[in-house]
């Protein structure tokens, strides 16, 4: 056993006869075996004993062999004593079968091999301490030159990043004079510019985009793009924005969002996605507009402008109905006029005639009037007179004045003062005729059989004066409750057709 380690240590087999060296492990462990059976067994093991030495000796010599036809000079010296021993084991063993002569070789030979195998592999011990001391010493040299080569490159390295760092230094101070320039001049301009990830997280935003939306900067980093987001936020318009960025496309539009406290106002937004050197995306860049004031007038033109095409259809209806109420009267003072001129008429008829003439003159004059002061109005030039008024007067008045063309309609026309008969206001009595003869002249108009009633009556009265209400009621068609919003409007009627 201590042959088999002495061996695998000289011969160095681990690394030169890795295969041998897993035989030589294995014969360790069996003559071990065997050599703790001879205490128990030894007639019975001892001839397997004999034998498994001879074997391993011929396996430590086959070892050596091997080693040293790889050139390894301790190997030599290890042949050589094994093989001396083997020889003397040899001739002894010849003599104690009889087989050789009893002299100094075969009697002597076993302790003779032992001596020379003991010399031997002094020798090949010193040979591989030897080769161990060259090897450390070529290590150790090996060692230094790294060592040499590492500290001079260490050097060389130190003093390139040395000079690199400067470098570095100048191009970040530079990138910082760079950086605190752009954030200056980002921070003068008025539009909000907001800064977020590829993950929609907001990082970064300047002074305007915090004064538009009332958020400090710190309330804005870390959190998600749609913070500004509201419950009236168009979601369509949320949902192109959302489409644009998922395809890292730019975006511009106008969207509702909401400030810090809760106010909605209207962005004209703009998003630019940005990438890196990779071509990856990075981020987005938003740029915001409070455009709530132009919104707001836009509503207001857009109001103006509907409120304009309105006027204008109402002026043109007016204008229709105007000139098929003037065309009525032109039409009977031309046509007895016509007839006047006609010869062999008699005086009675020509009187008629030049009553009609007079009648419609009056009526167109009455028309004439009407839009005149229908144009005071709508200049604010119209002016009321303050004059003494007896309401009974003036709706008994009003009923004398249609009381014959109301009889040829078939009605009857009443009247009502819900006050005592002397009564006296100050008002002015021509604009109340004015007012009355239009209602009721409608109320005629409008009325196929049945009555028209004409009312007034005080409704309250203060130290500046008195309030009085007229009110004109006829048993008519009425008025359509989809219509009721037209009356009080410019140039408007419920019935817009001239043929009524």
């Amino acid at each position: 056993v201590v042959l088999l380690f002495l061996a695998r240590r000289i011969l160095v087999t681990r690394q030169s006869v890795p295969r041998l060296d897993r035989w030589l492990r294995g014969f360790i462990a069996a003559n071990a075996v065997f050599f703790f059976l001879l205490f128990f067994w030894f007639q019975e093991v001892n001839p397997l004993f004999v034998g498994l030495s001879l074997v391993t000796a011929l396996l430590i010599w086959f070892t050596g062999v091997f080693c040293a036809m790889k050139r390894q000079r301790s190997a030599y010296y290890f042949v050589a004593a094994f093989s001396v021993l083997l020889l003397a084991n040899v001739l002894t063993h010849l003599r104690n079968l009889g087989l050789a002569p009893t002299n100094f070789f075969t009697s002597d030979g076993l302790q003779v091999g032992s001596v020379l195998e003991m010399l031997l592999l002094s020798l090949a011990l010193a040979d591989r301490f030897n080769v161990l001391r060259r090897e450390k010493i070529a290590v150790q040299k090996e060692a230094l030159q790294v060592q040499g080569e590492m500290l001079a490159k260490l050097q060389e390295s130190e003093q390139l990043l040395e000079s690199r760092v400067q470098e570095r230094t100048a191009q970040l101070q530079d990138n910082l004079a760079t950086l605190r320039l752009r954030e200056h001049a980002l921070n003068q301009i008025s539009q909000g510019v907001m800064i977020a990830n590829a993950d929609r997280v907001l990082t970064d935003v300047n002074d305007a985009g915090q004064q538009i939306t009332g958020y400090a900067r710190e309330e804005l980093v870390g959190r998600p793009c749609k913070l500004l987001q509201g419950p009236d936020t168009d979601p369509q318009t949320v949902q192109r924005v959302r489409t644009a960025l998922n395809a890292a496309q730019p975006f511009h539009g106008e969207i509702l969002n909401y400030r810090k406290d809760g106010t909605p106002f209207w962005n004209e937004l703009s998003i630019v996605p940005v990438f890196d050197a990779a071509g990856a995306l990075s981020q987005f860049v938003g740029v915001q507009r409070d455009i709530s004031e132009r919104k707001a007038a836009q509503g207001l033109l857009v109001m103006a402008l509907e409120a304009a095409e309105a006027a204008n259809k109402a002026k043109s209806r007016f204008l229709a109905t105007m000139s098929h109420e003037i065309r009525t009267p032109m039409n009977g003072i031309l046509g007895m006029a016509q007839v006047l001129l006609l010869p062999g008429i008699a005086d009675r008829e020509r009187v008629e005639y030049a009553r009609t003439i007079v009648n419609s003159g009056q009526t167109l004059l009455t028309l004439l009037n009407d839009i005149l002061d229908l144009s005071r109005v709508e200049a604010g030039n119209l002016q009321l007179e303050a004059i003494a008024v007896q309401p009974l007067a003036l709706i008994e008045q009003t009923e004398d004045l249609f009381s014959e063309q109301a009889r040829h309609a078939g009605l009857v026309i009443q009247c009502h003062w819900a006050g005592a008969r002397n009564a006296h206001y100050l008002g002015d009595p021509h604009r109340l005729r004015q007012m009355l003869a239009n209602l009721v002249s409608n109320a005629i108009k409008f009325t196929r059989q049945g009555h028209i009633r004409i009312e007034a009556s005080e409704i309250g009265r203060s130290e500046q004066g008195a309030l009085l209400e007229f009110v004109v009621s006829d048993t008519g068609v009425g008025i359509a409750p989809d219509k009721l919003s037209l009356l009080f409007q410019s140039f408007s009627q419920t019935d817009t057709s001239t043929t009524r």
